[in-house]
């Protein structure tokens, strides 16, 4: 018979496992659609953006460097959205 915290524990890690599942497939869905509209894209992430920062909120990376957001060109497509490029040299999305 498992304990109570031994359920807990599993419990906990079904529900951290399906979350990242979630995220993963709307963060596919979210860049299949940046690709296809990237300028109602833009519009929808830019009223996001403001909406935030009325709100006195900032857009920042792990580091709590503020973002960029940049639309970038893609040899597969004929442009596309790329999310979230640092600032910082060593970071970033290389093409």
């Amino acid at each position: 018979m498992k304990s109570t915290v031994e359920q807990r524990l599993e419990t906990a890690q079904r529900r951290a496992v399906g979350q990242r599942n979630y995220r993963r497939a709307r963060d596919r869905a979210l860049r299949k659609l940046g690709n296809q509209f990237p300028e109602l894209y833009q519009e929808f992430l830019e009223e996001e953006r403001l909406r935030d920062e009325q709100e006195g909120k900032v857009w920042s990376d792990i580091a709590g460097r503020p973002k960029r957001w940049v639309v970038s060109q893609s040899s597969d497509t004929s442009s596309g959205v790329s999310e979230g490029l640092s600032n910082s040299p060593d970071e970033g999305n290389l093409g």
